[in-house]
């Protein structure tokens, strides 16, 4: 077995579930939603602009919170949060998601860095099922180290941090160089944004769709991430 191709820094592909805190993070700093906001997801089916979008949970949710909708993945509630809340003005939800840097490269060390994209309005990805498909993580493409990335940044309270990889370079007892934090950007939402973000994504695991993970000793926070790749097999 070989690699040609380091995968997390060169592969750029649809991020899926993992993206919906991006976008959770974008209605709360557009102060469209709050997590208590109430989103109907029906029976686990819905139409949008003719479109399908069903949710993984068999009978679906029902009504639930905006913060539920996270901690189950519910692709519904995030594609009618969003739609239903930037449809008028879809460029502020894309230009709050450009202003995480997440349209960007990292400028890693290594070669090959994936390109990420975000396509908005007047882009030839852009059609009426672009708004809804990106609330959940379709749609754009981004690489798994862009992805941890922005999660490190909930994690780091707001700031951004570049990847490093090597914090100094000795030659035996003499210093070579030194490899400082890169600071992206100090803040990519608010205070108040990031508090919720990471208190809902600690109930992800607790009683989410991480709840496997969960240890009583060990305090954990994430996203479970699902993407579906086989497009052309029917359910």
């Amino acid at each position: 077995y070989y690699e040609r191709l380091n995968y997390a820094v060169g592969e750029s592909n649809e991020p899926g579930s993992a993206f919906k805190v991006m976008s959770m993070v974008a209605a709360l700093e557009a102060k469209v939603i709050d997590t208590s906001t109430i989103v109907d997801t029906g029976n686990g089916k819905y139409i949008i602009h003719g479109r399908s979008i069903n949710d993984s949970h068999r009978g679906g949710y029902g009504k639930i919170s905006a913060a539920r909708a996270l901690e189950v993945s519910s692709n519904i509630g995030f594609a009618r949060l969003i739609e239903e809340n930037f449809s008028e003005n879809p460029n502020q939800f894309i230009d709050i998601l450009k202003g995480m840097h997440l349209n960007q490269r990292l400028g890693l060390p290594i070669k090959g860095e994936g390109k990420p994209e975000i396509p908005g309005p007047g882009d030839k990805k852009w059609s009426k099922n672009a708004l809804p498909s990106i609330a959940y993580g379709y749609n754009i493409s981004l690489t798994p180290l862009q992805k941890m990335t922005f999660y490190n940044a909930i994690a780091n309270n707001g700031e951004m941090v570049k990847p490093r990889f090597v914090k100094k370079i000795r030659s035996w007892d003499n210093h070579i160089e030194s490899f400082d934090k890169e600071v992206i950007n100090p803040a990519i939402c608010s205070k108040e944004t990031v508090a919720k973000v990471q208190e809902m994504l600690k109930n992800v695991v607790i009683r989410g769709t991480g709840k496997k993970m969960f240890a009583e000793n060990f305090s954990m926070a994430g996203k479970t991430g699902t993407a579906r790749t086989e497009y052309w097999k029917k359910d």
